[in-house]
Parts: structure tokens; sequence; C-alpha cells
């Protein structure tokens, strides 16, 4: 379930800003707030406990909860075989990244390391 929150920083799903002022408990559609339309007027909306605009399916003003940012560097293990993983922080667990790779070392590392062999008896 989305966590959404008063005077958080919301976005709908076709890009609108989105300011909420209140959160009940209850209700059909416990979370009250408004949408910033392009013409700069705020239009009243409410959602679901879980972002949703409608009951029947995907709506342009369903809540898109931004992930967290994370910027810094991390490591990549890159596999010869043409799979990578990219490790981040927990708390970063369950986002989808996009992010661009600067290649320092281009050489292939002659052995496994301890790290490889785990993850390959892993997946195997």
């Amino acid at each position: 379930m989305k966590n959404i929150e008063v005077g958080g920083s919301y976005k709908t799903t076709d890009g609108h800003s989105v300011q909420i002022y209140a959160v009940y408990n209850d209700g059909n559609s416990p979370i009250h707030g408004a949408v910033l339309m392009s013409d700069g007027v705020w239009s009243p909306h409410s959602w679901k406990k879980n972002g949703t605009s409608a009951s029947y399916g995907p709506h342009a003003w369903d809540i898109v909860i931004p992930p967290p940012k994370f910027e810094g560097v991390t490591r990549i293990n890159s596999y010869f075989g043409g799979h990578s993983i990219l490790f981040v922080p927990d708390e970063f667990a369950g986002f989808e990244f996009e992010y661009t790779l600067k290649v320092l070392d281009q050489t292939e590392p002659e052995t496994e390391n301890e790290e490889q062999k785990i993850n390959r008896n892993r997946d195997n």
C-alpha cells in the first residue's frame, strides 16, 4: 500500500502536481487534495487509500509516489554471461532505477571471486 501523507510531494500519472490536505482513516476515498491544472488552477479531488482515483481501472490522476533519490557511487558486478547486478542501499530496494554507467576498467577478471561463485551457485 502506498504511504500518502498530508503535505507530501506527489504527482499524478499524467504529471500534474498534487497537494494533499487531509488523509482520513475510513471512507471510500479518504485522501483529499487538489491537482494543479495546466492553467494554474487547483482542482479538488479525492483518492482511495492506495492512491488510485477510480475504481474501474487506471486513471490519469492516480497518485504516483516518487522513489527516494539515490546519488553516489555503487558497485556493479558484471559477469561473462552478460548479467549485471546493481548494488544499492537497502532503503532503495524494490524501486526501479535509471542509471548512467561509466566504465572505469574494461579488463575482465581472470578468475571468479568468492561473491561471483556464491551468486553463480545460487542461480543454478
